[in-house]
């Protein structure tokens, strides 16, 4: 399970009241210790892409993005390239 932190704001990913409903919104908030509604588990598919799944919600249709990841060895940061 990971967190997923955007740089640039210094806040995170995050399932807002950490609903179960279809069609919820994904926002960035504040880091709030690690609850479910802010872990996502990445499912790596055979063509280099992930699905970032909720761990509170468990939805999969909804929560789920196509991503693909790149790890450069030299500098030890990786580049996410949204799926098409």
């Amino acid at each position: 399970m990971y967190t997923i932190k955007n740089e640039n704001t210094g806040m995170y990913m995050d399932v807002p009241g950490s609903s179960t409903s279809n069609g919820t919104k994904i926002i960035q908030h504040q880091y709030n210790g690690g609850h479910e509604n802010q872990q996502w588990i990445l499912i790596k598919h055979e063509n280099g892409y992930y699905s970032i799944k909720n761990v509170n919600s468990n939805l999969n249709k909804n929560y789920t993005f196509s991503y693909k990841v790149v790890l450069d060895d030299n500098t030890k940061q990786a580049t996410m390239e949204r799926g098409k």
